[in-house]
């Protein structure tokens, strides 16, 4: 299709959203996440130093990574800031050229601007862009040659061939994969070419720089800089899947699968734009797609129900898990988002199944584009490559798949010379692709730095570092190098231990925690910290736009270990960890308080709870037998005034994402898909305990009233105990001041 005077606005759009993405990552004071750690460590110290030096944990090439971010750095100074501003240059190049060359293959502007926004807001990747991943280095790396190269044959113009493998080189620089790009250019040019002269000197130029690079650069990781501890044990699994060869079926088996419902995800809005318009849906000759709305719902049961395959949509990004969950602790107890994950699960492979059909359908169209002599082919050479590679990787992250994206888009816009795009839904499911997207990553990113301001409070008391675990990435940050330059402080670790603390950081011995949670469970379902009591000493809130509401992070402090045999040990009190509370009411009531108060000469310490309102712990009951203790009464202030009485309560709710992996997560996977049960998604907490007093009318009940509740049943369970305090029978709430005293569990 011929370019137009308007076939460069997109561009021009582009660079104006990217800027404003650019005002919103520097709204952040930035913290490494993740895997970007070990990658901003790198380039920290190149800056510094001048030197190339990986941590153990870095198994990429990352060398042009590095390059490109202190060409930034050394431009406005270093900062993790500075260096994410150099992804977001990278993936705007990037997605610059995957739009040129959309339009080299003749779609028209509008609906390749289209897809490229598809691409950007992909909520797989969208978040990628605020941080340092190798991710959009390489896959902008990866489309540019490809752009370059399609030209080298379509104009036949060996120049853009030389330019194509300087591009490769560099990709090579940041992953190795990069080298089967001109390896599948290589194999293009021995279908296509019939000269051998032509044969030999296009090979030469596409194959002599990149092997060039790759070779200097093994050498020099594995004879001078020194193999990381990542790249040998990486290499060692892909050695194994050739020694193996079982290994490497059943992941071509299984693979596929997440492979193609991750498809299905990304291109949502594109596969429902292409259904029919609503009119012809339920027309005779479409009654095809009720078969495979169906056969869609088959598969989703037999693999990601019945087989239990994870699908990527449930495990998100690698450590993001899109707002959900981070190292420890578990940040809601909403657990209808997995429900709403598995509606996504279902549309995702509705979306694939019938793209699949569609390229079935127009397979002809397809398979012209996409001939022999075609310089599309060479495109299409360079995904299947990439496709392979993947089926050999030691992990299976959902964010290595986003390079086969854009591969799978250039099939599916052959299917729009037929059918053609319906923007009336494609544009309003983009909508909600960037809303939802730019909400998941505006919460990570304010967790993120909360969560490391929270830290850097406890540092700037003196606090030791080692005696404290955020996760696997303030860890690491802090402690990876001290690991290894004191292996004599390894301190005795006990547990199902985190595997980062094992590998990279068992100098720590962790006092402090900072969780999402009441409750230090674990990334899965480690049970470390089962072996300690933690208590609440503090608590964080920030805002979230994927909840919209506020969130909390926790402070926890490891209790000093008391006499576990003693007839009524102590497991857990709830004043001490009164920072942990969840309050909810329907009145303009903020926070509860701590009041010592004396009934009838007693004197307790107790918290303030006015009615109506609900305050929540999430608490782990320990193993074996174990009693709720507390007295109950109503502030003495109160017995003399209106009211009539009140009614308290204490409610158990023990369906939480903490037990599906804490505890079912040990067991199999038929308890999981118990827990996956609608029924779980909508169940509300048991009443457990009710009891009405009402001092202001009878004077016998001016006392504290003690409270005991056996919990044996929900033994080694996590669970929220809520006090609800709500008004008496006429509905009252004048002077309804509750008071919980000295509320604790013991096991006994």
């Amino acid at each position: 299709m011929e370019r137009t005077k308007y076939s460069y606005l997109p561009i021009v759009a582009l660079i104006l959203i990217y800027i404003l993405l650019g005002f919103f990552l520097f709204s952040y004071e930035n913290y490494p996440i993740d895997d970007d750690w070990s990658y901003i460590k790198a380039a920290e110290t190149f800056h510094h130093t001048g030197e190339m030096q990986f941590t153990p944990w870095t198994a990429m090439s990352l060398v042009s990574q590095i390059w490109w971010g202190t060409c930034f750095t050394k431009l406005f100074g270093y900062s993790i800031e500075v260096l994410r501003l150099s992804t977001l240059v990278i993936s705007l190049l990037g997605l610059i050229f995957i739009y040129l060359l959309l339009l080299e293959l003749k779609h028209n502007w509008q609906t390749s601007f289209l897809v490229v926004l598809l691409i950007l807001f992909n909520p797989f990747s969208f978040p990628l862009n605020f941080t340092f991943f190798t991710d959009h280095f390489f896959i902008s790396l990866l489309f540019i040659s490809t752009y370059f190269y399609y030209k080298a044959f379509k104009d036949k113009k060996d120049i853009y061939l030389l330019i194509a493998s300087m591009v490769v080189s560099f990709s090579i620089l940041v992953r190795q994969n990069g080298l089967l790009i001109p390896l599948s250019v290589f194999i293009y040019i021995l279908l296509s070419e019939r000269s051998l002269k032509a044969i030999l000197k296009k090979s030469l130029i596409t194959l002599l720089i990149p092997i060039a690079t790759f070779i200097i650069f093994t050498y020099w990781l594995t004879a001078i800089h020194g193999p990381t501890a990542e790249y040998i044990k990486q290499t060692a699994k892909l050695l194994e899947n050739l020694r193996k060869p079982y290994l490497f079926l059943i992941k071509i088996v299984w693979r596929p699968f997440l492979i193609l419902e991750f498809m299905g995800f990304c291109l949502l809005p594109l596969s429902f734009s292409l259904l029919p318009k609503v009119k012809e849906l339920f027309n005779r000759k479409h009654y095809f797609l009720l078969l495979l709305f169906c056969l869609a719902g088959a598969i989703f049961y037999i693999l990601f129900e019945h087989i239990g395959l994870y699908p990527t949509v449930d495990l998100w990004l690698n450590g993001f898990r899109f707002a959900y969950i981070s190292e420890y602790g578990y940040r809601d107890s909403l657990n209808i988002l997995f429900f709403f994950y598995r509606i996504l699960d279902f549309l995702s492979v509705t979306s694939i199944v019938y793209l699949i059909y569609l390229l079935i359908k127009y397979r002809k169209t397809i398979s012209e584009k996409f001939s022999l002599s075609s310089p599309s082919f060479l495109i299409l050479l360079i995904g299947i490559s990439q496709f392979l590679f993947l089926l050999t990787t030691h992990y299976k992250f959902s964010r290595y798949y986003l390079i086969l994206i854009p591969f799978f888009i250039f099939a599916i816009l052959e299917i729009n010379r037929h059918i053609r795009i319906n923007k009336s839904i494609f544009i309003p499911l983009l909508a909600i692709y960037a809303l939802f997207s730019f909400a998941a990553t505006q919460d990570v990113m304010s967790w993120n730095q909360l969560k490391w301001q929270v830290t850097q409070q406890l540092l700037d008391r003196g606090i030791s570092p080692r005696r404290i675990t955020a996760g696997f990435a303030w860890d690491a940050w802090h402690c990876c190098q001290y690991s290894i330059d004191h292996p004599y402080e390894i301190a005795p670790q006990k547990g199902d231990i985190p595997w980062w603390i094992e590998n990279l950081t068992p100098v720590i011995d962790p006092q402090y925690l900072i969780s999402n949670s009441p409750i230090p469970t674990g990334f899965e379902f480690f049970t470390y910290f089962d072996t300690d009591r933690y208590n609440i000493i503090d608590s964080f809130d920030y805002f979230s736009l994927f909840y919209l509401r506020n969130m909390k992070i926790y402070v926890l402090k490891r209790e000093h270990h008391t006499n576990k045999h003693a007839e009524g040990f102590l497991s857990y009190d709830f004043l001490k960890n009164l920072k942990g509370y969840r309050l909810k009411s329907s009145k303009n009531i903020s926070e509860i308080k701590q009041i010592s108060v004396d009934i009838d000469g007693i004197k307790k310490s107790a918290w303030l709870q006015h009615s109506p309102s609900c305050v929540s712990f999430r608490v782990q009951l320990p193993h074996g037998r174990c009693r709720l203790k507390a007295a109950l009464g109503m502030m003495p202030s109160c017995w003399d005034k209106p009211g009539d009485g009140v009614l308290c309560k204490i409610l158990l709710d023990d369906i939480l994402l903490e037990n599906l992996f804490h505890i079912t997560g040990s067991i199999g996977i038929a308890q999981r898909r118990q827990f996956f049960k609608p029924k779980t998604y909508f169940f509300e907490p048991r009443t457990y305990f009710i009891q009405f007093i009402d001092p202001q009318n009878n004077s016998a009940e001016r006392k504290w009233h003690e409270i005991s509740l056996d919990l044996s049943t929900f033994a080694g369970k996590v669970v929220d105990i809520t006090f609800e305090v709500s008004s008496g029978f006429k509905d009252d709430e004048r002077n309804d001041e509750a008071l919980w005293a000295h509320p604790i569990i013991e096991s006994y």
